[in-house]
């Protein structure tokens, strides 16, 4: 079995996103599909940052757990 590698560089600011996937294996089109995928999510974010005015930073699972709503609450 031949190594396989793949890389992924992400690199977040405030003014800017870059996403950089690579696959040294020849097959190009999982490391576009894991490219497409982040630029889709952080776009997705963004935008629902500037409707709401909110911050939706990622948070941990742990933070996640403790961030719950109980429906009642809503």
């Amino acid at each position: 079995m031949s190594d396989r590698n793949f890389e992924l560089r992400i690199n977040l600011t405030e003014d800017e996103v870059s996403v950089l996937a690579k696959s040294s294996h020849g097959n190009s089109s999982v490391a576009q599909f894991v490219e497409s995928m982040i630029r889709g999510f952080i776009a997705a974010q963004q935008s629902v940052q500037q409707i709401s005015g909110t911050d939706m930073s990622i948070i941990g699972a742990e933070e996640w757990e403790d961030a719950s709503v109980e429906d009642d609450e809503l």
